[in-house]
């Protein structure tokens, strides 16, 4: 897995260092969630009727973008808060992916093995023609 390219941006305001290192240690935990992680862009705007407001944006290898968004007035928190919903996001892709690969779809069931089965398999088949077989001739 390589490093994502994270950015972090700033929208009417100045945002400190303290804060931003811990945006970028809580955003760089965005990769064990999804392995095809490749940019992350994090939007501070602290002008708003609802206190700060963050915007997280991660693109994905395959071309996806997930976008997740989250008003609050302490920054740490409302960090907190958007990379709980980008978690949930990518967890949530990656199952699907990783259920598109599995037989039997979305839950992972596999096929049931022979001995599970309700229907014969073609050894039984042809073993109890044999012996229906046996039994007509005279």
């Amino acid at each position: 897995m390589t490093d994502a390219k994270i950015e972090i941006t700033c929208r009417h305001g100045n945002l400190s260092e303290r804060t931003k290192s811990y945006a970028e240690e809580k955003v760089a935990k965005l990769q064990r969630f999804h392995d095809r992680v490749s940019r992350v862009h994090l939007v501070f705007d602290s002008e708003g009727e609802r206190g700060r407001f963050l915007e997280l944006v991660v693109h994905v290898d395959n071309g996806r973008t997930f976008v997740a968004k989250e008003h609050g007035d302490h920054a740490r928190e409302t960090i907190d808060l958007l990379v709980d919903k980008m978690e949930a996001q990518l967890r949530k892709d990656k199952e699907k992916l990783k259920a598109h690969h599995k037989p039997g779809g979305k839950k992972g069931v596999s096929e049931p093995e022979a001995g599970d089965r309700d229907e014969p398999t073609l050894d039984q088949i042809i073993e109890s023609e044999l012996k229906a077989g046996k039994k007509k001739r005279p």
